[in-house]
């Protein structure tokens, strides 16, 4: 319904129906409404319909990083040099100083892990998921970050000699509280075994409606959905 009423999809877009009576209900991981009710205490006017499953968040960088930085060594004969090196990292707390991008709700989430106190990396937006790769392979950007269920097509579809996944990493992970599960991605190719990253998680969000008409038919869907959760 919200898509045939011209809304742009998506988990903001979803939540964004919602706000403006365009959708009854909206799909989109939970992170994107935490992050709107902290800052906007009309949100509470919504509520979790349906929490569904979690949706990884997916790290994505080159395996040959283009970033660089400056280190400092001994010189030969006296005093001391500094040169450019590659800048590898291993995971998103390693990440200091340079771009990690994301679009739509993983622009979201970005903001939410750079709310972490060891966060280093700066939170940039692309218009789409498509724009935010190519910043990654001109070196613009030193990561990118995609929020959904494992696998996700966009990245399946990728060169796996090119990039790798990287995990969140204790530093940025252990400061943000429960606003997040503990999950595990395994790409073949991308990943040596699996990856411990974050998850927010996949909910429908309604508002909190007070006559029986409206409470009966939410009722009647979520028992639907519980339902058919094994076929799901």
């Amino acid at each position: 319904i919200a898509e045939a009423q011209g809304v742009s999809g998506g988990a903001v877009g979803n939540l964004q129906a919602l706000v403006d009576n365009k959708a009854q209900a909206a799909f989109l991981h939970s992170d994107v409404y935490q992050y709107n009710a902290m800052s906007d205490p009309t949100y509470n006017r919504f509520q979790t319909l349906v929490a569904l499953y979690p949706e990884p968040i997916h790290v994505l960088a080159l395996k040959q990083s283009r970033m660089t930085k400056t280190v400092t060594e001994p010189g030969r004969v006296y005093g001391t040099n500094t040169k450019q090196v590659p800048d590898n990292f291993n995971s998103l707390s390693e990440i200091d100083g340079h771009r990690v991008g994301a679009a739509g709700g993983g622009w979201v989430t970005v903001r939410v892990l750079k709310g972490a106190p060891n966060a280093r990396f700066v939170p940039t937006e692309y218009p789409g998921g498509g724009d935010a790769i190519r910043a990654l392979d001109s070196g613009e950007a030193a990561a990118v970050v995609f929020v959904g269920a494992a696998p996700l097509p966009n990245l399946e579809r990728l060169d796996r000699s090119k990039y790798k996944l990287l995990p969140i990493g204790e530093a940025i992970a252990g400061s943000l509280g429960n606003q997040y599960r503990t999950a595990m991605v395994n790409y073949p190719g991308m990943t040596n075994g699996p990856v411990k990253t974050l998850a927010p998680l996949a909910v429908i969000m309604t508002r909190k409606y007070s006559t029986p008409e409206k409470v009966n038919s939410q009722r009647h869907f979520r028992d639907c959905i519980y339902k058919q959760l094994p076929a799901l």
